[in-house]
């Protein structure tokens, strides 16, 4: 949804399934469904945008030899962007902090706080 000339809102809702033929190990993911609800505003300033965004996962299931098993919700904030150099050549950079909570089923009860950073550069032929 455009809010102005620099400034863009969006809401979705996104489903990922998986499916991992051919895996033998114990206790290995054979499959993934998961839904999640996606947040993100954009501000555009110049050459420069930033991005915020959140993503909150609504159900997770993983599928293993022992059959379903649930994998608690997962939840990551964040913030995206890029920066133009040239009218080819960008800097894109995303930084966000992801909560997971521990499996159900799991030998460890402790939830998982990770942060992650990237930084790209993109080239447009």
């Amino acid at each position: 949804m455009t809010l102005s000339k620099t400034q863009t809102a969006r809401v979705s809702f996104y489903n990922e399934a998986n499916s991992l033929d051919g895996v033998e190990k114990k206790d290995t993911v054979k499959g993934v469904n998961e839904w999640q609800l996606r947040l993100m505003f954009t501000q555009q300033v110049n050459d420069f945008s930033l991005t915020p965004y959140a993503r909150f996962d609504l159900d997770r299931k993983l599928d293993v030899e022992q059959g379903d098993r649930e994998k608690k919700l997962r939840h990551r904030v964040g913030l995206l962007g890029s920066y133009k150099l040239q009218d080819n050549l960008s800097l894109i950079y995303d930084v966000n902090y992801q909560v997971e909570q521990s499996r159900e089923n799991s030998e460890s009860k402790y939830d998982k706080n990770r942060m992650f950073y990237k930084l790209a550069i993109n080239y447009s032929f």
